[in-house]
């Protein structure tokens, strides 16, 4: 058994398998165990692990291993385990699964809607316990890109977590973010990094911007801008998945591709366009983003109209035009936030492996950085890296640029 087995309690265990095997409890644990959850490090704010438990039904004396994913507080750097601890973001998560998602459930049961995200199994302030999708067939991909069908799957995906939202609120007669404000919380356009973080990305954009012969002006007011979209008053909000990028897709091929979205540390009550602009924003190459994004809209209109009219027909649906009016307002603030997280969640598995032995100075160069200089010299090394950030900068600085001009 691994040393971090501790975690997880023979009575944790237990209830565990019973609440997956749907049983009456007359299960006898056998063991269970933990171990890495893959080759390579996945999270940024979490340890991932699979958990193995092995039960005996104590009436045919069948005996069978169930495979759980399981992520915990992570250690890997004080920096690290700091921002999880403040944020509180696994409480955030535990407050999701256990208070406001069995509401969501609840708003679409009646009509056997398709799955959006994994089940849940235990979730408490130290580790989150789901279901092991892969088990199912679902597979985070390889590639930080995802093809259009992955897309379009993945944002079907968020239209019946969105749809949910919509009905739940509809029969609550109540904001879910005010009944459920800790579920809720925002955990990136936060006060603190719009206060102490901006200046930092303003640099970056400043220094992509000259290396490619583009002039910049007006952003700090722009970035502002994109803040206030996310946490102002903008009609059209729901609960959001709030983190929509590659390692969070869990994708079944097939003819549809099917989707679950994971990891709900970061949801938040937004303009429900932000979730899909974000997602395309984090997923895609400028030119793929540009040809693609209206059918990616397409696909999030159709299943969000066709849940809202199984479930709760009183709801106005939107038009398809609607909608892509309010993914343009939407994609100004997502292109900040693709800005924000790319040097991050870009670093190759090469770059992982550099800092194997020294994990808390990977966060402290690149996740939790007080300058860009690690950022720009691994975008002289990797071509890759480099591409990404530039487009999102660049895209960054032309709505800027958009935004200004109409308004002038």
């Amino acid at each position: 058994m691994s040393s971090t087995s501790s975690a997880i309690d023979a009575e944790q265990a237990k209830s565990i398998a019973i609440r997956a095997c749907e049983t009456d409890g007359t299960l006898r644990l056998v063991k269970h165990e933990l171990e890495a959850y893959s080759k390579s490090k996945v999270g940024f704010l979490g340890s991932h692990q699979r958990l193995k438990i092995t039960v005996e039904d104590e009436g045919s004396g069948e005996t069978r291993t169930l495979n759980f994913f399981v992520k915990l507080v992570p250690r890997d750097s004080q920096a690290q385990v700091e921002f999880v601890k403040q944020r509180r973001v696994f409480n955030q998560e535990a407050e999701f699964f256990t208070k406001l998602m069995p509401r969501l459930l609840e708003a679409t049961s009646a009509s056997h809607t398709e799955a959006w995200a994994p089940r849940c199994y235990l979730a408490n302030e130290d580790l989150v316990v789901l279901e092991d999708v892969r088990d199912r067939g679902y597979f985070m991909r390889d590639s930080k890109i995802l093809s259009t069908e992955q897309l379009r799957s993945a944002a079907a995906a968020m239209a019946r977590m969105h749809a949910a939202s919509m009905i739940a609120e509809r029969r609550l007669g109540q904001a879910l973010n005010e009944l459920y404000p800790q579920a809720c919380a925002e955990q990136i356009f936060h006060p603190q990094i719009r206060d102490h973080g901006n200046a930092l990305l303003e640099s970056l954009i400043v220094e992509v911007s000259k290396r490619t012969n583009r002039s910049c002006k007006n952003t700090v007011p722009m970035i502002h801008r994109a803040f206030d979209f996310v946490t102002g008053h903008a009609k059209h909000r729901v609960v959001c998945h709030g983190d929509a990028w590659s390692n969070n897709v869990m994708i079944k091929d097939g003819q549809p591709a099917k989707c679950l979205l994971v990891d709900y540390q970061m949801t938040r009550y937004a303009p429900r366009m932000f979730d899909v602009a974000e997602l395309i924003c984090l997923s895609t190459y400028r030119d793929a983003r540009d040809k693609n994004e209206k059918t990616v809209v397409k696909a999030y209109w159709e299943e969000l109209c066709e849940t809202l009219s199984k479930c709760e027909p009183s709801i106005d649906r939107p038009t398809y035009d609607e909608l892509i009016d309010e993914y343009k307002q939407a994609k100004h603030s997502a292109l900040f936030l693709a800005v924000m997280y790319l040097p991050s969640i870009m670093l190759s598995y090469d770059v992982f492996a550099k800092y194997k032995d020294d994990p808390a100075a990977l966060y402290q160069n690149f996740v939790f950085r007080r300058n860009n200089a690690c950022v720009l010299e691994l975008m002289d090394q990797d071509e890759e890296y480099a591409r990404r950030i530039t487009e999102a900068v660049l895209d960054f600085v032309e709505s800027c640029e958009k935004i200004t001009a109409a308004e002038e």
